[in-house]
């Protein structure tokens, strides 16, 4: 099944049966998990649900705020097909002085191709 976006490169979905819809891409961290900073953390993802056609993908983690979701870091070049990233959060990227408190995040995945960019997420 192919899908588009007028403006965005085609990402063509595979059907395995672990991959109900494009959401099913993300394996972890779910929505509902709490993470820590300063600390290892393990973002995974099943490449097997998209084929994005390259090799790598820019992450970036986007923060609510009251305008909205503001992209507070980006991971450029990571390797799609590992299917994980091993990084660490930092509150200075959502202007925090200390790990004290709360933030609503979100992580997208953009891939690049040589005519268009694709937005997974």
């Amino acid at each position: 099944m192919r899908r588009s976006h007028p403006t965005r490169s085609h990402l063509v979905s595979r059907a395995p049966s672990s991959c109900d819809s494009i959401s099913s891409l993300y394996t972890s961290p779910t929505s509902f998990d709490t993470l820590p900073v300063y600390e290892s953390i393990t973002l995974t993802w099943n490449p097997a649900c998209v084929d994005v056609g390259t090799e790598t993908v820019d992450l970036y983690l986007n923060v609510v705020e009251e305008v909205g979701l503001v992209a507070v870091h980006e991971w450029t070049g990571v390797e799609y097909g590992k299917g994980e990233l091993i990084t660490q959060l930092k509150p200075g990227w959502w202007n925090a002085s200390t790990g004290a408190g709360e933030v609503q995040a979100q992580v997208r995945f953009i891939s690049f191709n040589s005519r268009d960019q694709g937005e997974l997420m």
